[in-house]
């Protein structure tokens, strides 16, 4: 039973008081703290202004080049760098997994690929773009799943290795809208990429807005039935010889979205 006479009291003991709008407020504060202090963004707009008149412009677009791995041809990437770096009107875009950076955590076997370390990895491929970088050569740079294995060890790659660029990055995948001066035209060669777009019908969708005055756009993608299409884990989608009609003059483009306008479809080539 309880006593009949209570002979202490305490008048000054803390209570817990926790206000649901204060967090709210709190968590939203820390959330644009981190957004401004990242240096990744989802959309970005390259203007281009072209080293010499009346030269094709050429922008190559590097994926998957796991920097570090002796499975590499060294003297083929330097070689692309190079053409990068002393063809006027040549620029360079990435789409993620610069470095290999494996490690015993993500893939025991794959450190055995790695003759040097994760950091030398990065310090190195990252300061040969930021050359190309400070002479305007560079339009985006995005990240890959490779690039943020050092998060396991509480590195931001980005924040560590990219935050002196010029050049917007993507840290999350984004859309880069290039704008280029009026009466010019090109041909995009986009090889092996599509496959790999998650943001597929938006990118089309872009590429038809710039797509003016007789360019041209031609690609390489993996036959839906190939062994290659499915094995590729960073696969994300097939084609077949019939899915860019759905981007044509026809009955069924509205599926796409495609009702403003239309690509010709000049030519579709099987290589078996």
């Amino acid at each position: 039973m309880p006593p009949k006479n209570v002979w202490c009291s305490f008048p000054d003991k803390k209570e817990r008081k926790l206000d649901y709008q204060r967090v709210v407020n709190h968590l939203e504060e820390g959330r644009k703290i981190a957004e401004a202090f990242s240096i990744g963004q989802r959309k970005a707009t390259w203007k281009v202004k072209p080293e010499m008149e009346n030269v094709p412009i050429g922008f190559t677009m590097m994926s998957d080049l796991h920097f570090g791995s002796i499975l590499i041809d060294y003297p083929v990437l330097n070689q692309h760098l190079k053409d990068i770096e002393h063809t006027p009107n040549m620029y360079l875009g990435t789409n993620g997994d610069h470095v290999d950076f494996f490690n015993a955590d993500k893939h025991p076997t794959g450190m055995y690929e790695n003759p040097i370390s994760p950091q030398m990895q990065a310090r190195t491929i990252m300061g040969r773009f930021k050359q190309l970088d400070d002479k305007g050569k560079v339009a985006v740079l995005s990240q890959g799943n490779h690039d943020n294995f050092g998060k396991q060890g509480g590195q931001d790659f980005y924040d560590s290795f990219m935050s002196d660029f010029k050049c917007p990055i993507f840290t999350t995948g984004g859309v880069l809208t290039i704008e280029f001066e009026s009466g010019v035209s090109y041909t995009i060669v986009i090889n092996h990429t599509l496959e790999h777009i998650n943001n597929f019908i938006p990118l089309m969708k872009e590429m038809f807005r710039i797509n003016k005055n007789g360019s041209i756009i031609q690609g390489k993608v993996p036959l839906y039935c190939s062994v290659g299409a499915f094995q590729d884990p960073t696969h994300v989608r097939f084609f077949t010889p019939f899915t860019f009609d759905y981007f044509g003059n026809n009955s069924f483009s509205y599926e796409v979205g495609f009702g403003d306008g239309y690509f010709s479809i000049i030519e579709i080539k099987l290589k078996m």
